[in-house]
């Protein structure tokens, strides 16, 4: 008894050009239809053979009643032979898969091509090239979804074969890939690379993204900011995040994958914002210091005068000259900083002022219209003052709650609170107590509407300024886009993660969302239009 199988070739099938580099057999589910053999070699023929049954009905299990078929529609001008298509790649063909119930061949080829054929008209159909750089290394047929998933390098492509382009690109893994294959599970495809093997599940029609290779402890803060101008002339998007995981992480603006990590060990990160001028990310700690980090070294300087956890960051263009920072926390004080570094210039404080006694702030503003600094905290007011002199001008009362989020669209302040709701405010004018020197416009506070949608605390709020909506994430998962000026929700999201904070891309108009899960997530608002879904206005 023979311990393994033997096998004996039975037949020559073709010579070809080259060596023989890959070849793929199907067969649709029709009735007759006995499959194709295609095959290609190092020279990019690509040939086509049909199996024949030559008499009987049990002829499959006599291989010597089968007869193979060349039935190639092109005469090689090289060589005496047939072949499926056309020489059209200029390397060595790697994988060729045949879709009978598509009508479709698939190929790669060490050109960094994928190519698509007509596989009953023998003609090419699409090119596409790689621009990731270097060769496509694997794929797989979804035909489900009439999709192909398409592996290089790094990343996982998805291509869809109705409509003849990617529509999906993530890059998962920093070590090559190598293979993909179906895996038992629905929508579920193992991908090899170097010493591994992963299942990954493609999920598809969802209203969000999930960026992979993040923070390992709960996202507390997101800020996407226009950088300078390269040497293109086109603004450099940036894209930043702070982690319980005690990490600041610089991602991709591209791709949403992580480019760098800065690790700080010493103190909790509790507030994130970007001095664009100096290329500098700058953080906030539980400990009350502030750090700005330098990224090409990777080194930060710290400076530190608050007594509590710093919970907000905001930089504003005081006048022509002067760029500041301004620090909030929960010590109740705000602290301004000049944060230039230069041969003559150390960063240092300029000044500080309690301005919420007793309690602790949870948001800052800078209004550049009427430079003015906006904070408000756990006391429920939401204070306005003068970035120049640091005087108060007035003031907002109307939440229940801490008021944990601000933001501004022209002369309307946008604030949301610990009691669940979003309440806009004519920041022209904003009230004053009687001991306050005048201070016109703000003469007196005006609440325009309260927005009721969400059921949890507010975490964070954004304006869409091209679309004059407002974006407001909540801890339970809601993501709510309002039309404010009437006071509606034109869509909405949910997820099953606790949101922690959020921001937004003008570059690719999309809203990110960090969770408590360590998650982020990337919600698209293209097609956010004005349809009102309900109104949720409280005069």
């Amino acid at each position: 008894m023979l311990k393994y199988p033997w096998f004996e070739p039975q037949a020559v099938l073709i010579k070809m050009s080259g060596w023989v580099t890959c070849m793929n057999y199907a067969a649709s589910a029709r009735v007759g239809d006995f499959g194709t053999l295609y095959a290609a070699d190092a020279a990019a023929a690509i040939v086509k053979i049909n199996p024949c049954i030559v008499d009987g009905p049990n002829v499959w299990k006599e291989t010597s009643q089968i007869q193979w078929k060349l039935t190639g529609a092109m005469k090689d001008p090289k060589l005496s032979m047939l072949l499926a298509f056309s020489r059209v790649h200029d390397r060595t063909v790697s994988h060729i898969r045949y879709l009978p119930d598509e009508g479709l061949v698939a190929t790669l080829a060490f050109d960094n091509t994928l190519r698509i054929f007509n596989a009953i008209q023998a003609t090419l159909r699409c090119t596409v090239v790689n621009d990731t750089g270097g060769p496509f290394t694997g794929m797989e047929h979804d035909p489900v979804r009439s999709q192909l998933l398409v592996i290089d390098k790094n990343h996982l492509h998805v291509w869809d074969l109705a409509r003849d382009h990617f529509v999906a690109r993530k890059r998962i893994s920093q070590h090559p890939l190598l293979a993909i294959f179906k895996s038992s599970g629905k929508g579920e495809f193992g991908i090899v690379s170097a010493g591994a093997v992963d299942i990954w599940k493609v999920e598809q029609d969802l209203d969000y993204r999930i960026v992979l290779g993040g923070h390992t402890g709960p996202v507390v803060a997101l800020h996407a900011v226009n950088g300078a101008l390269g040497e293109s002339e086109a603004q450099d998007y940036r894209v930043l995040s702070i982690g319980q995981d005690d990490s600041l992480r610089l991602w991709d603006p591209f791709d949403m994958t992580c480019l760098r990590v800065l690790k700080e060990t010493r103190s909790e990160l509790t507030a994130l914002t970007f001095f664009a001028a100096g290329n500098t990310p700058i953080t906030g700690h539980d400990d009350g210091s502030i750090w700005l980090w330098n990224l090409e070294t990777g080194t930060a300087v710290d400076l530190v005068h608050h007594t509590n956890s710093v919970t907000c960051l905001v930089m504003a263009q005081v006048s022509q000259l002067d760029q500041l920072l301004f620090s909030a926390g929960f010590d109740g004080c705000v602290c301004v900083w000049d944060v230039r570094i230069g041969a003559s210039t150390t960063p240092h404080l300029m000044h500080h002022w309690e301005a919420h006694p007793g309690s602790e702030i949870l948001s800052i503003l800078h209004d550049p219209m009427k430079n003015v600094i906006i904070t408000a905290g756990n006391d429920t007011v939401i204070k306005v003052w003068n970035a120049r002199l640091y005087e108060q001008l007035g003031k907002h009362t109307g939440h229940i709650a801490p008021v944990t989020c601000l933001a501004l669209d022209g002369n309307f302040l946008i604030s949301g609170s610990e009691d669940c709701t979003v309440r806009l405010w004519d920041l022209v004018p904003a009230s004053r107590d009687g001991n306050m020197r005048p201070a016109a416009p703000f003469q007196g506070s005006t609440l325009l509407k309260t927005l009721r949608g969400h059921k949890a605390p507010l975490r964070g709020l954004v304006v869409l300024p091209e679309a004059g909506h407002v974006a407001s994430a909540s801890s339970d998962g809601r993501l709510l886009l309002w039309d404010y000026s009437q006071g509606a929700v034109l869509r909405r999201f949910h997820h099953a993660a606790e949101f922690s904070c959020l921001a937004c891309r003008h570059d690719v108009n999309e809203i990110i969302v960090g969770t408590m899960q360590n998650s982020i997530l990337r919600f698209p608002i293209d097609d956010a239009g004005d349809e009102v879904l309900d109104r949720n206005i409280v005069p």
